[in-house]
């Protein structure tokens, strides 16, 4: 991989839009990123680390970090880095957006794109934050962290690895091999043992428990319970099965005396209702008399209302016959009357003529009289506008002379705003930041001490109790040997006692024991299993007790490896008392600044607010200066067309006047139309009336004939159908009978004759079946089976309780045996973490960690690798190895590294290397770690490398060493970048990368040999 571009907006100390263009550098492939501390120098990487995966290099730093704080919220962050892979050319961007929330407040939004140049364009790969990671991951075949190891190379770190002892490297190797996830392994399976341990307690606990809830000792004696609960529960069912026949035969004799009685109580119940219906005959004859009657009178009804109906419509035709011959002749006499009104008719329209002549005359001048009137009021008005114009023209060039002279003095006010609080803020912060962390370092360094004193305290406490176990182990063991070396002394009476007549002899093969060995002395063996039980448990609680000190060893390698990491950070602060001092009054001038911040922005809102009131005060003043010019223009032109008016007016006079003539001539006209357009509509509208007066009276008079024929005739059908039914005076006869009434009659008497019927019948049915019966008592039947289901519902209790419990020791039977199981299974994986717990935690036969034995293998292939880079800068001197002995009694093996000298033939100790011999050691160590870190990632070989710092303790001889060594390096075609302030470089190095710094943030420039 080879950068290629890089820009940055508003990143770190950059706030305007900066690149670098690294093409320059490929065919010198050395050059220098210079500059003062803090000006920006490793924000060029982190620019790098960001557009990639996000983060900063070493660090997980976002873009809220790296924000430059004094840009505004309308200034986007912004990286993006363009690399060539191979033979394709990649584009990674970031970009952090604010934008403004409907509640006031600022939204943040992060975008990031990946690209691929293909076909002369970019074509767009993936988008989104977590996606371009990945796709960074992908392409490189690094992660964040593999990256930040491989891009940067911490020279100084190495060199001080080279030098530290075997403690010191194994961790500076932590850090630098990132063997956290090895030294996790051991703690998970320590932390395993003791999980697996407690379950292992747990389900022992668990079977305790579930034994004693069935109140049985053992297993076995739980199983003869069950066995014994099931016989028990067999011999209820049975006496239950018996006792149900029982019942149910005594069920089935009470069912048919029940139904026997109540054959007898129906037989009673109908008789009784037979008598009631008896009683009511009478009354049903008299029902049907009525419904006879009824059906004569229904027939006769037709006949009577279409009578009644002729009568209704001859006496109402007649009525309105007399009606309209009344109405004609007041309409005939209303008729004369308006004839006689319509004979003035011709005199109206001719008057009417007249007035209309005289009415277009001076109709003709109306327009005239109107526009005369309109330019009058025109001229009126325009007047009044131009003096208002005049008035406002004057007051908006007061106001614009005001508004600037508060531009002026707002803008000196913004000016001092600026230079004494918000140009100083960005180094301010960066100061702020920095003494923050050192802060924070003292703080974590002062914590770090007391948690190592109290793992310290705490571990000594375990090791004095471990002491003590070990002594009481010692002590159960010489009792458990002096126990054991007597028996050994009893063996005859030891095997005796279990001996039994007819069971052979173990030792002789008889089976029979006439005289079997006797108790010589005092043993006992039962104090020798207790000596055993007590041996056994000592030898636990040391086990214990052995595994809590290396827990809390490895909680104090922790602690104190964190210790010494904050040490180192801290090594560098002289007075922490004037840090913490200096940090508040930095706070205390941030704080003001941010306030004054506030203020800055106010008054340069302030300051747009008038700039922008001046402009549209200006452009207010040219508005109305053109309208007043219009207005001028226009009123000149209403004046002249107002004389021309009067002059074509002439003799009618004013247009008031002449208007009040032509509306007065208007309505008299209007008046005589509307007086004889009336007379001719009433004149129309009353003959029409007389016509239809005419018709109507003709058709009434032909309608009463036809009622009169029709009213005669059902006259005489009623009275021949009266003398036909039998109807003598029909006036006096019931009309309001119905015939859904007559129904209800019929089905009274018809359901009297059915339920008559039917009763007469199931008498006779049920007197039948009952013959030669008698009725049963249903009370004595009824108690004998109550006492018997009593009985059963007893038994049938039993059987539950029974079957319950059986249920509930079988289930618990199953349990306890899953238990058992499970039981069986946990002191199986207990065996197995044990054992993989002792291995990882340093009980092998090396004595070694498996953490500490991966620093050694992973340091092994670092070492190989830089050696092949120290022989090549050595001219064929130098190579690197590790002692591989353990170091003193410690149980590490050996990390220190040696150096073989081909001069001496024989290896050296690396601290007898001259400062430029040294460099080159450690620079071969760091290009040693990155060749191992890409091969393990199977990322893809960077072409190039950064390496940071380091050059600034190095006297002139061993930076002339250093830079003929870095030659060497990019002779292999690798473009190498040093990011150094060391001032010398600049004369030894003159392709470079120049970080200015600079009040308003820092810039970039390009240097290149020419």
């Amino acid at each position: 991989m080879r950068p290629e571009y890089l820009k940055m907006q508003a990143f770190g100390p950059y706030t305007s839009l900066t690149e670098c263009d690294f093409t320059k550098f490929y065919t010198s492939r050395l050059f220098l990123i210079a500059g003062p501390t803090g000006s920006g120098k490793t924000s060029i990487l982190d620019a790098m680390s960001f557009a990639l995966y996000g983060h900063a290099t070493g660090e997980l730093r976002g873009f809220r970090d790296m924000r430059n704080t004094s840009c505004p919220p309308t200034l986007d962050t912004f990286v993006e880095f363009v690399f060539e892979l191979g033979s394709k050319k990649y584009k990674f961007s970031r970009s952090l957006h604010y934008r403004k929330k409907r509640s006031g407040g600022l939204a943040e939004q992060l975008t990031a794109e990946c690209h691929v140049f293909e076909n002369s364009r970019w074509n767009l790969i993936c988008s989104g934050w977590e996606m371009v990671r990945r796709k960074a991951a992908e392409i490189l075949g690094f992660t964040h962290s593999q990256f930040s190891q491989v891009i940067v190379l911490p020279q100084g770190e190495f060199r001080r690895l080279l030098l530290a002892s075997s403690k010191e490297k194994s961790e500076i190797l932590q850090v630098l091999f990132a063997t956290s996830f090895w030294k996790r392994i051991g703690e998970y399976f320590i932390l395993r043992q003791k999980t697996v341990r407690e379950q292992l307690e747990l389900t022992y606990s668990e079977y305790n428990t579930l034994l004693s809830s069935t109140g049985c000792g053992s297993a076995e004696e739980l199983t003869d319970k069950i066995q014994s609960l099931k016989t028990e529960t067999d011999d209820t069912a049975k006496a239950i099965k018996s006792i149900s026949q029982k019942t149910e035969k005594l069920q089935q004799e009470y069912n048919e005396a029940l139904a026997l009685s109540q054959q007898f109580e129906r037989l009673k119940s109908y008789r009784q209702q037979f008598n009631n219906l008896l009683s009511k005959w009478e009354e049903i004859e008299k029902i049907k008399q009525e419904y006879n009657t009824g059906q004569k009178t229904l027939k006769f009804i037709p006949y009577y209302n279409q009578y009644k109906s002729c009568l209704e419509d001859f006496e109402s035709k007649q009525k309105a016959f007399e009606d309209l011959k009344a109405l004609l002749s007041e309409t005939k006499a209303e008729l004369e009357r308006i004839e006689a009104k319509a004979q003035n008719i011709d005199q109206l329209k001719a008057a009417e003529r007249q007035l209309r002549d005289s009415l277009a005359e001076i109709s003709a001048l109306l327009p005239d009289a109107q526009r005369l009137n309109d330019v009058e009021n025109s001229v009126k008005s325009l007047s009044q506008n131009e003096s208002e114009l005049n008035r406002i023209l004057s007051l908006i060039q007061s106001k614009s002379e005001s508004l600037k002279n508060q531009y002026q003095e707002t803008s000196k006010a913004l000016k001092d705003c600026y230079e004494e609080y918000i140009q100083p803020l960005p180094e301010l912060q960066e100061q702020y930041a920095r003494l923050e962390q050192e802060i924070k370092n003292l703080d974590t360094l002062n914590e770090t001490a007391e948690k190592l004193k109290k793992a310290l305290t705490q571990l000594e406490e375990l090791k004095s109790k471990q002491q003590l176990a070990e002594d009481n182990l010692e002590l159960k063991k010489a009792n458990l040997e002096a126990l054991q070396n007597e028996m050994k002394r009893n063996s005859a009476y030891m095997l005796a006692i279990d001996l039994a007549e007819g069971s052979p002899c173990p030792v002789c093969g008889s089976v029979h024991h006439p005289r079997p060995a006797l108790n010589p002395g005092e043993f006992d063996p039962e104090k020798l299993k207790a000596a055993e039980e007590e041996y056994n448990k000592a030898a636990e609680e040391l086990n214990v007790f052995n595994l809590r000190i290396a827990e809390q060893n490895a909680i104090y390698d922790n602690i104190k490896s964190e210790h010494e990491k904050y040490k180192q950070l801290c090594a560098n602060i002289d007075d922490p008392v004037s840090v913490r001092e200096t940090f508040i009054q930095l706070q205390q001038k941030i704080e003001l600044c941010k306030q004054e911040r506030e203020k800055y922005d106010s008054i340069n809102s302030k300051l747009s607010e008038l700039k922008s009131k001046i402009d549209q005060l200006d452009s207010q003043y040219k508005s109305h200066e053109s309208s007043l010019n219009e207005l001028k223009a226009e009123l000149a032109a209403a004046l002249s067309t107002k004389a021309e008016l009067i002059k074509r007016l002439g003799s009618f006079g004013a247009p008031a006047e002449l208007k009040q003539k032509h509306d007065a001539l208007l309505r008299q006209a209007d008046n005589i139309n509307a007086e004889y357009t009336s007379l001719e509509l009433q004149r129309e509208k009353i003959r029409l009336n007389y016509h239809k007066a005419e018709e109507a009276q003709r058709a009434a008079e032909k309608a009463l004939e036809e009622s009169k024929v029709r009213y005669i005739k059902s006259q005489k059908e009623l009275e021949n159908q009266a003398s036909a039914l039998g109807i003598g005076n029909y006036a006096n006869i019931d009309l309001s009978i119905s015939e859904s009434h007559l129904e209800q009659l019929k089905q009274t008497f018809e359901t009297y004759d059915t339920e008559h019927s039917n009763l007469k019948h199931q008498i006779k049915t049920i007197q039948s079946e009952l013959e030669g019966k008698t009725q049963p008592d249903c009370q004595a039947i009824a108690e004998n089976l109550a006492e018997h289901q009593t009985r059963q519902n007893q038994l049938l209790e039993q059987h539950g309780k029974q079957k319950s419990e059986f249920d509930h020791l079988t289930a618990t039977k199953q349990k306890l045996d899953t238990i058992a199981e499970k039981t069986a299974q946990l002191e199986d994986t207990y065996s197995k973490v044990a054992r993989v717990c002792d291995f990882v935690s340093g009980k092998n036969h090396l004595k070694t960690p498996l953490h500490n034995f991966v620093i050694g293998l992973m340091l092994d292939e670092v070492v190989f690798a830089a050696s092949r880079y120290l022989l090549n800068l050595s001219r064929g001197r130098y190579q690197l190895i590790r002692v591989d002995e353990p170091d003193g009694g410690n149980a590490l093996r050996g990390l220190d590294i040696e150096v073989i000298d081909a001069h001496i033939g024989g290896r050296r100790k690396v601290c007898t290397l001259s400062g430029g011999e040294l460099f080159l050691a450690s620079l071969s160590l760091a290009f040693g770690l990155a060749e191992v870190v890409q091969r393990y990632s199977g990322g893809v070989k960077l072409d190039s490398i950064f390496i940071d710092e380091g050059f600034g303790t190095l006297d002139p001889q061993t930076l002339e060493v250093a830079i003929n060594a870095l030659s060497e390096i990019q002779k292999g075609g690798r473009l190498v970048g040093i990011i150094s302030h060391v001032s010398e470089l600049r004369a030894r190095i003159p392709s470079r990368i120049e970080v200015i710094k600079e009040q308003e943030g820092s810039r970039l420039k390009i240097v290149t040999i020419d």
